[in-house]
């Protein structure tokens, strides 16, 4: 009896070691088109399996800081997660109402929770920084900023069970999230005004047409134009590529031309008609003369895509810069 006691002990005490050695994460997935999901973050890329129910459970070592992204490739969602050796977190979600059924539970619970209202937070139209804020007068502008920073606060405040040093380094990364919005307040209430509502459009003149022959803005005359400013290099650019297919859809026989307009550069020419032909992506798609030097892309101030635009039939700026096909706000 006394040797099976000291094996239990000498088992129990190994069992504990290695477990603090290692992750683990496991839970229950609903409604999930995948069979899997992608764990992946700095030295870490695994694909974890889901069985026929959604329930999971995987152990890994891990040899970086502990952020990691997970994310379902048939469902399109995705999320932050924060683990560490030793971590034992479960993780529940019903991907028909991803973002607002995510939970964690276990001991590092809290702060992924944190995370994932924050991102909640963020994206709200409540609160959530929207580029129309740049559009306001100074007054207005600092009242929303004033507003976003105090919920940024209570939320991380609401928390009790994060450790100190990740108090302090969300509370700096909520500080430099807002000083960067701040920051870019002058330069575009200015171009929101040089572009406001209104104003004639900048023109673009004989851009190629990937059908052949050239195009300008002009020629579009009598229509609604919705332009869309991508790249292939563009991962977020792709990401609009199935909801503006949507909209060129649902406005399909209306008095409207969908444009998209390729910035790449000219070494990537025949790599861009390679995708707009494999992805079979419609409406009229033209090529820039001269990627972001063109001048009706340097007109718009575009330094960073995507960005859609829309212009009235007399060619009006309607909207210098579009919500994106993905807000699903419709064109008005």
């Amino acid at each position: 009896m006394k040797k099976l006691a000291i094996l239990f002990l000498l088992c129990s005490f190994f069992s504990c070691s290695e477990k603090k050695e290692y992750a683990q994460i496991y839970g229950h997935i609903k409604n999930s088109k995948s069979t899997e999901f992608l764990l992946y973050g700095i030295g870490t890329k695994k694909t974890i399996l889901l069985d026929k129910n959604g329930k999971f459970k995987d152990t890994f070592k891990i040899k970086s800081n502990g952020s990691f992204q997970i994310m379902f490739p048939k469902d399109m969602k995705m999320s932050s997660i924060y683990v560490l050796n030793g971590s034992d977190l479960r993780i529940e979600a019903d991907i028909n109402n991803y973002r607002e059924s995510l939970k964690f539970e276990g001991n590092l619970a809290d702060i992924n929770n944190y995370f994932n209202e924050k991102v909640q937070l963020l994206t709200s139209k409540e609160v959530g920084f929207n580029k129309v804020w740049y559009r306001e007068d100074r007054a207005g502008f600092n009242s929303k900023i004033k507003t976003l920073k105090s919920k940024l606060e209570r939320l991380l405040q609401s928390y009790k069970n994060i450790k100190e040093n990740n108090i302090q380094k969300q509370a700096r990364a909520n500080d430099v999230y807002i000083k960067r919005i701040e920051t870019g307040y002058n330069d575009a209430n200015t171009l929101s005004l040089k572009l406001k509502k209104g104003t004639v459009s900048p023109i673009f003149e004989n851009y190629l047409i990937i059908k052949g022959g050239k195009t300008s803005l002009k020629d579009f005359k009598g229509k609604y134009v919705f332009i869309d400013v991508w790249a292939t290099w563009c991962a977020p650019c792709k990401v609009q590529f199935p909801y503006l297919k949507e909209f060129e859809e649902k406005y399909k026989n209306k008095n409207i031309e969908f444009v998209s307009i390729s910035v790449d550069k000219s070494e990537d020419f025949e790599k861009w008609k390679k995708m707009v032909t494999d992805l079979h992506l419609e409406g009229t798609q033209l090529y820039a003369d001269n990627s972001f030097n063109s001048s009706f892309i340097k007109e718009y101030q575009i330094t960073s895509i995507p960005r859609f635009i829309l212009i009235n039939p007399k060619g009006i700026i309607v909207d210098y810069d579009a919500p994106k096909p993905s807000n699903k706000v419709g064109l008005t």
